[in-house]
């Protein structure tokens, strides 16, 4: 009866996605209930379920106050109804809490294994790019606009984290898919055409894996970022002004007067890359709040040409 009742309430859910609240701390599994992938589609590849007496790392909350709980199983992340176990929050408050609901939602919070200063956003212009790897099947009709490249935990001196955990470097096809919703799959590939060759799966094993957050929760962070920067108006003064030669200042200077700093990086004089810091915590929402404020130095010559 309890699994009827489970299924459905999957249709009066909204998506995770929407209002999702990262959390810290545990549940103690109480009953062998279903763990979802996915709470909107009731899907359970395996049909895991959760073991009663033991402990599942808790990394997310549906919504403030929702009845549904991100657990980290197997090296996956799974959804588990509320009332399956009792939850234990790494702060000082309960569940439920309206002062913990607002606490988590300031943004997503920094990994505690490794350390680092703030993200970094790597935008490709991706004419510019695809000029110097035609050969790479997103290039194949490459435009001028930004694609995402990566969001990458950084630090402001010594080495930035890489390749953490068991993360090796290797083909970038050779990594395991992105285990993420079919929904977020194509989000990905709606900003990033480089997922044409495994991208998102490099991106994940040697960065995204440093960030400590789940492999769903860091791309939605990087493709909800990555939409935001390629809607600003210095970006679509850029677009307008495709296959014209612009000055280093002038171009930066539209991104001064937007508020923000960003780094222009060239290959001989085309421009191939544009990266701006952001804050670690990331928030939630993208803004200029999210800025770090730092900017590392521009390689690009004082005159760049961005190809359409």
């Amino acid at each position: 009866m309890r699994a009827v009742l489970l299924l459905l309430s999957l249709f009066l859910l909204l998506p995770a996605a929407q209002g999702q609240v990262p959390v810290s701390g545990t549940l103690l599994a109480e009953q062998p209930c279903p763990l979802y992938q996915s709470i909107r589609r009731g899907t359970n590849p395996g049909n895991w379920q959760l073991t009663p007496g033991e402990s599942y790392p808790l990394l997310a909350r549906n919504r403030p106050d929702g009845p549904w709980w991100l657990v980290r199983v197997k090296g996956q992340t799974r959804w588990v109804d509320n009332g399956c176990g009792q939850v234990s929050l790494a702060s000082s408050a309960q569940p439920g809490d309206a002062g913990a609901a607002a606490h988590a939602t300031t943004g997503v919070p920094a990994p505690s294994s490794v350390e680092f200063d703030y993200y970094t956003l790597a935008m490709s212009w991706h004419s510019g790019f695809c000029a110097g790897a035609s050969r790479r099947p997103e290039c194949a009709d490459p435009a001028g606009e930004l694609v995402l490249h990566g969001l990458w935990p950084s630090n402001r001196r010594g080495s930035h984290p890489a390749w953490c955990g068991e993360a090796q470097r290797r083909g970038f096809c050779s990594y395991p898919p992105l285990s993420l919703e079919e929904t977020r799959k194509a989000e990905l590939a709606s900003v990033m055409p480089g997922v044409a060759s495994c991208l998102g799966r490099y991106q994940w094993q040697k960065h995204g894996r440093c960030s400590g957050l789940p492999m769903e929760t860091y791309f939605e962070l990087a493709i909800r970022y990555s939409q935001w920067l390629r809607s600003a108006p210095p970006v679509k003064r850029m677009q307008q002004q495709a296959g014209q030669t612009l000055s280093r200042s002038e171009l930066l200077g539209w991104f001064q007067q937007w508020g923000a700093q960003v780094s222009l990086h060239c290959r001989q004089n085309r421009l191939e890359e544009i990266r701006l810091r952001l804050k670690a915590p990331l928030p939630v929402q993208p803004g200029l709040t999210a800025l770090d404020g730092g900017v590392e130095r521009s390689r690009c010559p004082e005159q760049i040409l961005l190809l359409p």
